[in-house]
């Protein structure tokens, strides 16, 4: 049994965070997911921003200069993102699955730089630091300043000098062009995000009618044939506010029979017609 497995089973028994060093094979478990890694500088920070949606963030801020990168939210309580035994697993081995999945992708496409992750919950907290194939664990006991009650995680990254500022620029604009999507609050440096969709926010530059729209709703099982497929007229679409009136065709969702609110997986939306080349973005889990 190496020291890592030693100290997960010690985690998986109750015990608390503790100091510790290891070396972790990071090209081993990371070998099927790097297929899917992408050049743009600013990959690991979509996957950090994508990891702390789908791990139930209340909202995120973001720090970027040329020394550093910070992300921060505060999560909902039982957020996978709070496990130290889960999180270490999932650097280790080849195919973790949701938040921990973007999670550990993103540590790994920064982890030739120096990365700290830190989690708080209450009163106590743990966080890890990585660098190439160095991990090391700590406790942290000081809730930060920043932090209020509840449970908190914190993403940091301290820059190599060559490239900074490239790297920062590609960073502004990805957080600009793609998490102004995000479900959640976003702060960048102090200043809030466009409101992202579907809250309307002012007038669209399309005309108020869809090709398609399709929701899937989560869980799957709770719909069930309450859904209609054929396409039917919203005389009052509550997701965009368009500019222009027109009528929006769109695939008609009706509440479940537990009634309340369906909570919305995701959702598709085709602006029709298009004015000369356009561009459309698909944005998973926030980024």
């Amino acid at each position: 049994m190496s020291e890592l497995e030693a100290y997960l089973e010690r985690l998986s028994s109750g015990a608390r965070s503790e100091p510790g060093r290891f070396t972790i094979d990071l090209e081993r478990a990371r070998r099927q997911l790097r297929q899917h890694r992408s050049a743009d500088p600013a990959f690991y920070l979509l996957k950090i921003f994508q990891a702390l949606v789908a791990g139930g963030a209340l909202e995120i801020d973001v720090h970027l200069d040329l020394g550093r990168v910070r992300l921060a939210a505060e999560v909902e309580a039982g957020s996978p993102l709070t496990d130290q035994a889960d999180l270490l697993r999932a650097l280790t081995e080849p195919d973790p699955r949701g938040a921990l999945r973007h999670l550990a992708i993103g540590l790994d496409a920064c982890a030739d730089q120096s990365v700290d992750w830190g989690v708080w919950t209450d009163m106590w907290g743990w966080g890890l630091s990585l660098h190439q194939d160095q991990l090391e664990t700590q406790q942290l006991t000081a809730q930060p300043g920043w932090a209020g009650p509840g449970h908190w995680v914190e993403f940091r990254l301290r820059r190599r000098s060559l490239g900074s500022l490239a790297g920062m620029l590609s960073e502004r604009k990805a957080v600009s062009d793609r998490c102004r999507y995000c479900p959640v609050p976003v702060r960048v440096d102090g200043h809030r995000l466009q409101p992202s969709w579907p809250i309307p926010h002012g007038d669209e530059e399309f005309p108020g009618f869809y090709l398609a729209e399709r929701y899937l709703c989560e869980p799957r099982g709770r719909v069930g044939r309450q859904v209609r497929e054929d396409l039917a007229v919203a005389t009052s679409p509550q997701a965009i506010q368009p500019r222009e009136a027109a009528t929006t065709y769109q695939v008609q969702l009706v509440e479940g029979a537990e009634g309340g609110w369906l909570r919305c997986r995701m959702a598709l939306a085709l602006p029709h017609p298009q004015k000369g080349p356009d561009r459309l973005v698909a944005v998973q889990a926030g980024g």
